[in-house]
């Protein structure tokens, strides 16, 4: 019967089905590509050798691309998330320079911060506005006025224009509340960090090369210290905002504070999450 043997076109087309081989559009990209992809191969072979078949076998130039990405962030630091969103299908964005993930707070950023959650309100309301000139008025008199939602209007007030960061960092480093003084630097985008200090607006490009690579993985880290150390000291503010606030302004303007245990400022089961800023 002719169901029994099947001709060899209806054989190839069920293999090809298993097989899944690329569309002609992929290929036609590949091919369009050739110098570009040679290079993503070179980068793969050097930072991701153990992920090589997996990364250079995925169907598609963005999955391969966002395979690389996410794989070059576990190991090293993250890129920029429309490479590992798989919202890039040229090699050469890739290959170019190093697209890394910028951190920073942006100036739309800061003409936003009232929608964010409260405890990162408080924190970054205590600098004076980096965006004007001192005793100008800017986005901070909004920010002020968000949070008088959870902090007494009297208290806002002892913040006048905002704290120079040289005097927080005086009277905060090495003690209780220096994520305050460090949340100041990454609003004014100077806290010597790559991630911290680069923004959608201004990104950092650097060349490929293993010690830029290298450095720049240090960077991650200390990004991520500084990062987690200003969440857990929003957390820890929004959980009494009024007195918590108050014992904040207590210590910048030098009252006398009692002695603490660092574990007090981390709340049990909370982590540090990269887009929880917001509510």
């Amino acid at each position: 019967m002719a169901t029994e043997r099947l001709g060899p076109l209806v054989t190839l087309a069920g293999a090809m089905r298993q097989s899944a081989p690329p569309s002609l559009h992929r290929l036609l990209q590949w091919l369009d590509q050739g110098a570009d992809y040679r290079e993503f191969v070179l980068l793969t072979r050097q930072y991701l050798p153990e992920h090589e078949a997996e990364i250079l076998g995925e169907a598609g130039v963005n999955i391969q691309i966002a395979t690389f990405a996410q794989r070059f962030g576990e190991r090293y630091f993250d890129l920029a998330s429309e490479f590992t969103d798989g919202m890039v299908e040229e090699y050469q964005y890739l290959t170019a320079c190093i697209p890394i993930q910028p951190l920073g707070i942006s100036w739309d950023d800061y003409h936003d911060l009232n929608s964010w959650r409260p405890g990162y309100q408080m924190l970054l309301a205590l600098p004076q506005d980096p965006t004007v000139d001192p005793g100008r008025q800017g986005p901070r008199v909004a920010l002020l006025d968000s949070c008088s939602e959870f902090v007494p209007a009297a208290l806002l007030e002892r913040t006048g224009q905002g704290y120079a960061r040289e005097e927080l960092h005086q009277r905060l480093d090495g003690a209780r509340f220096e994520a305050a003084a460090l949340a100041a630097d990454w609003l004014c985008g100077d806290t010597d960090n790559a991630f911290l200090d680069a923004d959608e607006t201004m990104p950092i490009q650097e060349q490929w090369d293993p010690e830029t690579v290298r450095i720049l993985t240090e960077h991650w880290a200390r990004a991520r210290d500084v990062r987690d150390r200003i969440h857990s000291l929003a957390e820890w503010l929004e959980v009494e905002p009024g007195s918590r606030f108050r014992e904040l302004l207590d210590r910048i303007e030098g009252e006398p504070q009692p002695q603490y245990d660092p574990r007090q400022m981390r709340l049990p089961g909370r982590e540090f999450e990269p887009e929880g800023v917001q509510a």
